[in-house]
Parts: C-alpha cells; structure tokens; sequence
C-alpha cells in the first residue's frame, strides 16, 4: 500500500479522538525489564474512554447535523444508532448526559428529537419513531444509580417519553413510561418534591387518570407544607413557587378546590398572581377564570414595576381567552416594552381571529407594525415583526401571516411570502397560497412569483394531487437562475417515489433533464448533481451514473466541488455503492482519502460496521487507515461484536509495525516539527499518526477486549524498551 506523508490533514478530528489519551513515548530507554507492578489507584485508564468521544463528540453531533441539513430520516436512524450504544457507556455521569442529549433537555433548540417529532407527525408516520423512543427508554432504564441527579434525570426522561408517547397518540405506552418513572419517586421525597412529581402527574391527568395524579401530589403537598421557612425570602420564594406548581397540577388534574386552598398558603406575591393566571385557563366557567384573574390584577397593586413587567402579557392574554377585550387591552396598553408589546399584541391577534365577536375593532395586527415600527433602532422592530410572522406560520395561522405582511414595507413583504406559501401549501390551505401568490411583489422576470408557484406544485404533488400538480407546472418557466420549472418535476418525481410509483419518478426526472437548456451553466450543473442523487435515491444506478458523467465531463462547476455535491447526493440517498464507485473514479493522490472518509463517518453513523471496514480498507494512506479501522473497531466493542474487532485490529498491527520512521515524531525528537510549530501553533507537538501512537492505541483496544497477552506482544513493536515499559503499565489498569 502506498503511503502519502504529504496529506496529513484529513481525518484529523477523528485521529483525535481514536488516538487520544496517548502521552509521548520517549525514544532513550535503558534495557528491557518487566515493569513494577501499579497500584489499581494509580491508574488513570478508563474502559470504554474512546467510545464515549465518539458518541459525545460525534455520533450525536452528527445526528444533529443531519437533522439541521433537513436529512431527518438520516437523522432519525443516527439518532437511534446512538441511542442504543448509549447503555454500553460505563461512566454514570456521561451516560446520564446523553440521555438528556437523545431526549432533548440539553443542546441547542429545538432539539434533533423535537424536528423528528413534527417531520413524522407531518408526514403521519409516527409509528417510524417507535424504535428510537424505545431505545431512548432503554437508555434512561441504564440510568440506575442512587443518587439524586441520577434518579431524577431518569424519572424526567421517562416522563417525557410519556408526554411524547401520548402527543403521538400511543396511550399504553405513554402509561408505561409513567408507571415505571413513579419507582424513582420514593427515593426523592425531599422539599422540591413537588417539582418533580408535578410533570408527572400532569402527564397522567392528560390520559384521563386524575384519581392517580391526586396521589401522586397529595403527599408533595404534604412535604411542601412541612417545609422550614427560617432562612431568609429566598427560602419562601422557593416554597412558594413549590406550591404554585402543586397549584397549578391540581387544577389540571381537576382537583380545583384542593388547588385554590393551595392559592391561600403563597405567601409570595409575585408568586402568587402568577398561579391566579395560570389557573384560570383551567376552570369550568368563563366567570370562574374572570374572578381569578381578576384577583391577580389586584395583586398587581402590592408588585414592584419590576415584578409586575413579565405577568402583564400572560394577565392581558387571560382575559382575551375569557372573553373580557376591554380588560386584555387595558393591559396591553400598560406595557413599557415596546418588545414585549408586540409579542402580546400578536398573540392576542391570533385570539382575536378565532373568536366569532371580540367586541372590539382595534386593528391589533396595524398597532404591532405601528409599534415595531417605531422602535430605534429599525431593524430592532423589523426583526420583531419577523418573529411575529414567523410565529404565526409555525403555528399555522397563514391568514394571519398573509394579513401581517400587508402592513409590511415590499422587502420585508416579500420574504415573509416566500416563507409563507410553502407553509401553507404544504399544510393544504391552499386558498392563502394562493391569495399571497397574487400579492408577490413584481420582480426581474417574475422570478418570485415562479418560486412560489413551484412550492404550491410539490405541495400539490406531496398531497396525492398529481392533476393539480400538473396543471400548474405548465404556468412554470425557468429563468437561466432560477430553474423553478425544472425544480418542480423533481418534487414531482419525488412525491411518486415516496409513495413507490419508481416509473412515474423516473419519467419525470428525465423531463426535467430536457428542461434545462435554457440555464446558466452553473445552475443547470447543480440541478444535475440533484437529478443524479434523485436517481440514487431511487436505485437506478445506471440512470445516475449516466447523468454522473455528464456532470463530470463539464468543467464550468469545477470537477472537485462537483465531486463534493455528488457524494453528498449519493450520501443523502443513503446509497453508499454509487457513492463508493465514484470515489473509485478519483486518482489515487487526488483527495480519494478525504471522500472516503467522508463515506466512512457515514456509514458509522448509520450503524453499518461492516460497510465502514471495507470503506476504511479502501483508504491510501496506511496511517489514516489504521486510525479508520480503530474507529471502526470501537463501534464493534461497544456493540459486543468482538470477532471483527479483533479481525481488524489484527490487519491494523500488520501494517503499523511495518511502518518505517521513528516511533515519536514530536518537537522533542524531530527539528523540522520543533521549528514547524513556532511558525505555525496549530501544527501539534507531535504527530498523533506516528508509528508509536498508532501501535500503543492498537495495544489499548486489545486490552479493551481483554485480549491483554495480544495487547502486550503488540507493546514488544515499539522500539524503545522505556516506552514498551510504560504501555505495559497502562495495559495493567485493563485487567480485570
């Protein structure tokens, strides 16, 4: 196998944490002799260090770069894979941050888990979520030690599982989850009892069981009571809102007398007129919910202005709902914030078109544009106006969306047409999509409006309704940059080959090959690397190579970039053979490796070991393919697969102790490193693909599988009886 010193570079996030943990080995050593026996305390290796890198830094990372790149169904199967390693991880602590990770209490929002939900929801297929919700509950079960964090991660997870379960509409399991969560309970019955079982029982009142909500909460109310309240205001603020969660979870779960004696023990009252809101969205009567947010208005009197500032929106909300306009706009009326404000004033809109007579003619949508409008500076107020439409479409008030951006200056009224016809199209309210496509504003050539009618026809596609679909393509054209003709018979083609009509998929996308004449290079270039990854998604291997070597066989895009969108078509379509053969077209020298690799994170994303070995082989560089198949093998140990493992790191020691070059390539050893690095700080202080590194992390994986006879023959390759000494020092901390 040739080795290419010069190309370094590629894989080196992934060296990183497969060769981790590996200290200098230092080339002077006196004789060989057997190493002092280690005290166990002494030893600083963890089994199963590697995997937990690449599950924290990697495999859910990745799952969420699926998820933002709108590839979901990858994202859904990455997500999975990890969820199921997750019980392999040894350290308690980690394994509880990953299951928060899977679930979605930590990371950035929304989650990779919370896209899952509404793409499969959308789509109305729910039950492809059923595995990985079950992995994440396997997950959450491994969760079992006795402390507090532990418990109350898994009885957390397991609650929202249920929530999620019954939002899906899987009622027994939802149950289940709540049933095996009330175990954790009798070990954290200490004073914010209250917190934890609120959720819980909120969860159980939803599925119509109130008798086991109440109690579940009456003994949190009976902690929460005998609280000692000698500390200071912290210490009642801290009951207080305490009993306003207990408050509020009685009232759900029906229990509205227990709540309002709940409402007389808050002392605190900031506290407390937040409860008086929120418990009037759960009583019987309009009048009830009046009297109580009544009460907190009149609370509102002893508030400080900084107090009384978060609860006027909820306070004025409350009263919409009740019916009560005069009141919710007096209080609108009363906010300082010109944020805040608008925020109120939009979701009072939203309120305002749902009910038959508000009783009042305030154009609240004009009054928000007025407000933003005259906020300094501008582009404060534009991006709130922004927010408020963006709301709106999310939460499916298109009318509302479409009115909003009549108040708007052309600019801001074209984006949020551009962001709602789509919303809607693909919601079926056709009748806004098309009232917002006869407001678009005029552009060069009408590319505007042509961008959105092409959303309405995949719409139409997406729903079944190829008729409609059909008729409207033929008011499409293409412009030489805006290919939206083109565009919709690909959204055609992939709305017959979600539902499995191959042969109508491919007649369109062979339309829209002939649809492109009249574009500019650069554009129909990128609609045929989209049309070859249509091809690959729908197993028509000859179809896309064909339109493969037409894009290759033009250089306007540039052959590497097109290589690039290529593999990341074939990736998309989870078609790893096309991607693979194209890959196998590439000069070896010529950035082979840094596709592989990008095929091989792929596939260990997906959970296809085998696949990621035989990728991994096919890489140039030795170096970089002894780092490939560690990766690989620490998968295969965390999956209890050791037979493979073992196949491969014994073709990894083949090669590794072949290598030639000194076993420590680092600025202590090597002058040309040492002067690289003051030139350079990002050049590391040595070589993490040297031939030591690579032999000792081989050394540590068979000790991982308790291969540690192998481990310490694959220790004797290294050339300096001091560093074998020290490896076998660290192979002594894997015995059991």
């Amino acid at each position: 196998m040739v080795q290419h010193r010069g190309w370094r570079r590629v894989g080196v996030g992934i060296a990183a944490a497969v060769l981790a943990w590996t200290p200098g080995l230092p080339l002077q050593g006196s004789m060989a002799h057997e190493p002092v026996p280690m005290n166990r305390q002494d030893c600083t290796e963890q089994r199963g260090y590697y995997l937990d890198i690449l599950l924290r830094n990697t495999l859910l990372y990745n799952s969420d770069l699926y998820a933002q790149t709108g590839q979901l169904e990858l994202a859904a199967r990455s997500l999975h894979h990890g969820a199921t390693l997750v019980p392999t991880i040894e350290n308690p602590n980690l394994r509880s941050e990953l299951v928060a990770r899977l679930i979605g209490r930590e990371g950035g929002q929304p989650s990779t888990l919370d896209q899952l939900l509404t793409y499969y929801q959308t789509t109305k297929q729910t039950e492809a979520l059923l595995p990985l919700l079950e992995a994440i509950a396997v997950g959450a079960r491994s969760l079992n030690g006795d402390s507090y964090g532990m418990i109350n991660s898994r009885q957390a997870t397991l609650v929202r599982l249920a929530q999620i379960y019954h939002d899906l509409g899987y009622p027994e399991q939802a149950r289940a989850q709540l049933d095996e969560a009330q175990f954790s309970l009798v070990s954290l019955q200490g004073e914010g009892y209250g917190l934890l079982v609120a959720p819980m029982a909120e969860t159980y009142a939803t599925l119509g069981e109130s008798e086991t909500a109440i109690a579940l909460l009456d003994p949190a109310l009976a902690l929460t009571r005998q609280m000692s309240l000698d500390t200071g205001s912290d210490r009642l603020a801290y009951q207080s809102d305490i009993f306003s969660t207990l408050a509020i979870a009685y009232a759900r779960s029906g229990a509205l007398s227990t709540a309002m004696q709940i409402l007389g023990e808050i002392r605190h009252d900031g506290i407390r007129a937040r409860t008086l809101i929120a418990m009037a969205d759960y009583q019987p009567s309009a009048d009830q919910s009046i009297r109580l947010l009544d009460q907190a208005a009149q609370q509102f009197q002893t508030l400080t202005p900084e107090e009384r500032s978060p609860l006027v929106a909820p306070l004025a909300l409350g009263y919409g709902q009740a019916g009560q306009w005069e009141a919710a706009l007096r209080q609108v009326d009363q906010i300082q914030s010109a944020e805040a404000k608008i925020r109120s004033l939009s979701e009072l809109a939203a309120l305002q078109a749902s009910q038959p007579s508000t009783g009042t003619d305030r154009d609240l949508l004009a009054e928000l544009v007025t407000t933003a409008q005259g906020m300094t500076p501008f582009y404060d107020g534009d991006r709130l106006i922004e927010q408020a439409a963006q709301s709106y479409i999310d939460q499916q008030h298109y009318d509302l969306a479409l009115q909003l951006s009549q108040q708007l200056d052309e600019n801001l009224k074209s984006n949020l047409l551009q962001r709602l016809i789509p919303a809607a199209s693909r919601h079926g309210a056709m009748d806004v999509a098309y009232a917002a496509l006869a407001v678009i504003p005029p552009g060069w050539e009408n590319q505007l409006y042509y961008l959105s009618l092409k959303e309405i026809v995949a719409a139409y596609a997406q729903a079944g309704q190829y008729d409609q679909a059909l008729a409207e393509l033929g008011n499409l054209r293409n412009t030489p940059y805006v290919p939206s003709y083109t565009q919709a018979q690909i959204a055609i083609a992939q709305a017959y080959g979600a539902e499995g009509n191959t042969e109508a998929a491919v007649d369109h996308l062979n339309q829209a090959l002939q649809s492109m004449t009249d574009l500019e290079a650069a554009i129909e270039q990128e609609m045929l690397i989209t049309i070859a990854g249509q091809f690959a998604k729908l197993d028509r291997p000859e179809e896309a190579i064909a339109v493969q070597t037409q894009v290759l066989g033009q250089d306007s895009y540039g052959v590497v970039s097109s290589m690039d969108a290529l593999l990341d078509q074939y990736l998309r379509a989870d078609h790893d053979e096309l991607a693979v053969q194209l890959v196998q077209a590439v000069e070896v020298g010529y950035g082979r490796d840094r596709l592989l690799y990008q095929i091989l994170n792929h596939q260990l994303n997906l959970g296809d070991y085998g696949a990621a070995a035989s990728t991994a082989g096919q890489l140039d560089d030795d170096r970089q393919q002894i780092v490939a198949w560690l990766t690989v093998v620490d998968y295969y140990t965390a999956a209890a697969q050791p037979e493979p493992a073992l196949a491969l790191l014994e073709q990894a020691t083949a090669i590794a102790t072949a290598l030639d070059g000194m076993d420590e390539d680092s600025a202590a050893t090597n002058p040309d490193r040492a002067a690289a690095i003051q030139m350079d700080g990002s050049i590391p202080y040595r070589d993490p693909l040297d031939r030591g590194t690579l032999i000792e992390s081989i050394a540590v994986r068979y000790a991982e599988l308790r291969q540690h006879e192998t481990a310490v023959e694959v220790s004797r390759a290294l050339r300096s009886p001091l560093a074998q000494d020290q490896l076998k020092q660290r192979l002594m901390c894997y015995q059991d």
